[in-house]
């Protein structure tokens, strides 16, 4: 096979191809989901925003775990398998959403999986091309995206049109036939994944020598075979226990669908983190431990006898820290805290007085006794597990290795992101120039064509003329894009403020991922994404929760106004925190 295709990588460009057809997928549903959840599931545009926020927020939380495991693992293709795999399995879910709680379900799989694909695959991208390749490779990966999210919204359109004999008024049948053909995309880009994309064996070797984690000690007891496949194990009957709690609670909560999920996540990071591994008295234990914990969270989540409830997390609790006292690793003993204490705050925040309205359910509360109870809790475990918290050897050099330089960059990233806000935003301005609701997927095309046309070109031209005077190019034209939306009276006008909103999408992103790979070595480059990754959903949730308020309250024109002056700032900062002389790696 050749190696190399366009002057790039072939391992970039197959890459590019699974992104093509993974977001033809994803946006066959996406572009839809809005006019399914609104005339079919009957849901409301604050229940919609809900779910969009939440699950773009468990995107970006969950980018910097999968960079520090992809470092701490040193396989990046074990880590975009997983990731993939949960992508495609959580299509066929879409085809089963009979309510709001189930699409929800599906969207926080895909956006999990999405937000762990991130920072492996650019991180191998990084890996395989020449620093004078970074910039066309990033923006080539970008650009098939971007076509694959065109064609996906074109392609949703025209079946439904095809299909629907009502077209200001679609069934569920005629939605559930373009998801089911969305699965076929999907499909194919993972099995392109498995068999076609290779890791570099220099790569591999390089790690081989070095960092090397101990292996656990084999033996042929009894014990033996759980020992070694307990990872897994106990992930799967965390992960089934949680489903489980979820597919229970659909006619009762929302929120609540978070803490187990969360716990789960949590276990599965732990177990995962605890090398040597534990014996089997210890695994039992946690167990038990766990599942006392989960009946607690169901008697709270079915408004049961709150003090028995509350025994019964407090007993979990108790065999839980007994457990995790004994794990042979400090540091996993520390990170069980840390989990349990994160798991805890949050329950306890969730259910005070947290009132979520979906169709004619509400949510199901504790008293707010209950709640300061459990975030206290929650904040001992936290301090317990904080308090000369134990860094791996692993990730203590990786953020040894991330310099000034990096952390210039993410300031001038931080300032920048804060112009961003949710793009359904845009399509509310789009309708209020006089785009009809039914042609809402329109703004999507705008957007990702926008990215298409300059994505590649810009990255190209950053490869060979001075990186931030393309990223600032990025920053005028998000500018240019807020005048229009902001000041613009007409339908044309809009859609052209659009249009430059997606070219400053794929500009600027594409000179970060460059910038931070020019500055970070390679064994901490998928940390680095993770945390450029985590800022950015920071300050995306920030931003958002801004400017709909600001729309909200004084109009919409503030809220575009308020991007405008973010991004004017961000020119400022890219001027004097990105000189060249400071961007050298050391």
């Amino acid at each position: 096979m050749k190696k190399h295709l366009f002057y790039l990588p072939m391992a970039v460009v197959l890459l590019s191809a699974v992104g093509l057809l993974i977001n033809i997928s994803t946006t066959m549903i996406y572009s839809n989901l809005p006019m399914y959840m609104k005339n079919v599931l009957g849901a409301s545009a604050k229940t919609t925003a809900f779910i969009d926020g939440m699950v773009e927020f468990i995107s970006y939380l969950t980018r910097i775990a999968s960079g520090v495991i992809s470092d701490f693992m040193q396989n990046r293709k074990k880590v975009l398998v997983f990731g993939y795999g949960l992508a495609v399995l959580s299509k066929p879910l879409y085809l089963f959403a009979s309510n709001v709680m189930i699409v929800f379900i599906a969207q926080a799989i895909n956006r999990f999986a999405n937000g762990t694909i991130a920072s492996p695959r650019d991180a191998l991208v990084g890996d395989v091309t020449s620093e004078k390749r970074r910039g066309a490779s990033y923006g080539f990966m970008r650009s098939m995206k971007t076509i694959g999210s065109v064609f996906g919204a074109f392609i949703g359109m025209g079946i439904l049109f095809s299909f629907s004999s009502n077209h200001n008024a679609p069934d569920h049948n005629d939605f559930l036939i373009v998801f089911t053909i969305a699965t076929i995309p999907a499909f194919i880009s993972f099995i392109i994944l498995v068999f076609f994309i290779k890791e570099p064996k220099n790569h591999r070797e390089c790690y081989e020598h070095h960092d090397a984690l101990p292996s656990p000690t084999q033996d042929n007891g009894p014990s033996a075979f759980l020992k070694r496949h307990q990872n897994g194990g106990i992930f799967v009957l965390s992960l089934i226990t949680a489903l489980t709690a979820t597919l229970l609670s659909f006619y009762h909560v929302l929120s609540f669908v978070s803490w187990p999920v969360t716990f789960c996540i949590g276990w599965g990071l732990m177990i995962a983190a605890s090398r040597p591994y534990p014996n089997l008295h210890s695994i039992l234990l946690r167990l038990f431990g766990y599942l006392l914990t989960l009946s607690a969270i169901l008697s709270l989540v079915f408004a049961c006898d709150q003090t028995i409830s509350v025994l019964m997390l407090g007993c979990g609790l108790l065999i839980w820290y007994h457990a995790a006292k004994n794990t042979p690793t400090l540091f996993a003993q520390k990170l069980s805290y840390v989990l349990v204490g994160i798991f805890l705050v949050l329950l306890g925040y969730f259910s005070y007085g947290e009132i979520v309205h979906l169709s004619d359910t509400t949510l199901i509360a504790p008293s707010s006794y209950v709640s300061l109870f459990l975030a206290l809790l929650g904040l001992v475990f936290l301090g317990l597990g904080l308090y000369n918290f134990p860094e791996p050897e692993n990730i203590k050099r990786a953020r040894q290795r991330l310099s000034m330089p990096f952390w210039l960059i993410i300031i001038v990233a931080v300032v920048f992101e804060m112009t961003h806000f949710s793009e359904s935003l845009l399509t509310w301005r789009a309708n209020e120039a006089g785009l009809p609701q039914s042609l809402g997927p329109l703004v999507m095309v705008a957007m990702n064509i926008g990215q298409f046309l300059v994505a590649y070109p810009l990255g190209y031209l950053s490869d060979r003329y001075n990186r931030r005077l393309i990223l600032i190019t990025g920053f005028i034209f998000m500018i240019f894009a807020n005048v229009l939306m902001g000041f613009g009276t007409n339908f044309f006008v809009v859609m052209l403020g659009i249009f430059f909103w997606g070219a400053q999408m794929s500009t600027t992103q594409s000179i970060f991922l460059s910038l931070i790979s020019d500055v970070v070595e390679k064994e901490a480059r998928a940390t680095a994404f993770g945390i450029f990754y985590f800022m950015t959903g920071l300050c995306y949730l920030a931003s958002s929760t801004l400017a709909g308020h600001l729309w909200d309250t004084y109009g919409y024109q503030y809220s575009f106004f308020t991007s405008i002056g973010f991004a004017s700032a961000a020119i400022v900062a890219a001027l004097f925190l990105l000189n060249p002389t400071y961007l050298q790696r050391k």
